[in-house]
């Protein structure tokens, strides 16, 4: 690890959050350090519980009628997975109940199709569907259908690459979500920070509320996701699509 150019970057990051910077409103490009975490796990909180084998087999899902469909229902860059392949990531390569699948990614959105299950043996049997090898559960708890670790393809080397000459808000810290049952997303961003067209920190904003539609930020407002990590600690990748910004 490139100790100095490590604290080069936590030194750029802190001065950007003492520097304060009037807040932007309307439709803007934002930024997301990672698929999960304290900021990019409420985007993708309607995938977690809608695509569970218990949701699909009731009629219940957001994503009824959608799957395995063939049609691109996001954009045909968007692609998620659930991430099993320690051989890429620090990931465990096995389920809750012990499968382990080949190949050990399992695809959930492929070219903006929606094709994967959240489906444990046990529901597998009990709703007639495929066992997709995703069990989740804590010890001395049966197991129960649900994502562990959530992948996306990459669709740009470096996070400049997407920005395309312009800036963009970096959200760091989300204090919770909400989402309604057409896709609504609204996001309480509680840390905020202004990048220029490379990237780089500049500035912070006050919290603000993102609000969009899954099927938009997924679809016509996807810009992709990089193949550049956050920091050299981290497996994670930027994330970045439009969304409207509330104060």
């Amino acid at each position: 690890v490139d100790a100095e150019g490590v604290l080069g970057s936590f030194r750029e990051h802190l001065a950007a959050y003492l520097n304060p910077i009037e807040p932007p409103s309307g439709r803007q490009v934002v930024v997301f350090p990672g698929v999960g975490g304290m900021a990019g796990s409420g985007l993708f909180q309607l995938f977690r519980s809608d695509l569970t084998a218990r949701s699909v087999a009731s009629g219940s899902s957001l994503f009824h009628g959608k799957i395995g469909d063939g049609r691109a229902h996001f954009n045909e860059r968007f692609g998620l997975h659930e991430w099993r392949d320690h051989r890429t990531g620090r990931v465990c390569p096995f389920d809750m109940e012990g499968t382990v699948r080949d190949p050990l990614d399992l695809a959930i959105v492929a070219d903006g199709t929606v094709c994967g299950v959240a489906a444990s043996k046990r529901d597998a049997e009990r709703y007639g569907l495929p066992a997709t090898g995703t069990a989740v559960g804590d010890i001395g708890t049966l197991p129960t259908s649900g994502f562990g670790r959530f992948g996306v393809a990459p669709t740009v080397d470096r996070l400049s690459d997407a920005l395309d000459g312009d800036g963009a808000l970096l959200v760091w810290f989300v204090s919770g979500s909400d989402c309604t049952r057409t896709g609504d997303i609204a996001l309480p961003v509680a840390v905020a920070l202004v990048l220029d067209a490379n990237g780089r920190p500049v500035g912070r904003v006050p919290g603000f509320t993102l609000t969009g539609n899954l099927f938009e930020v997924f679809g016509a407002d996807y810009l992709g996701a990089t193949r550049q990590r956050i920091d050299p600690f981290s497996d994670e990748p930027f994330l970045i699509a439009r969304m409207t910004v509330q104060g």
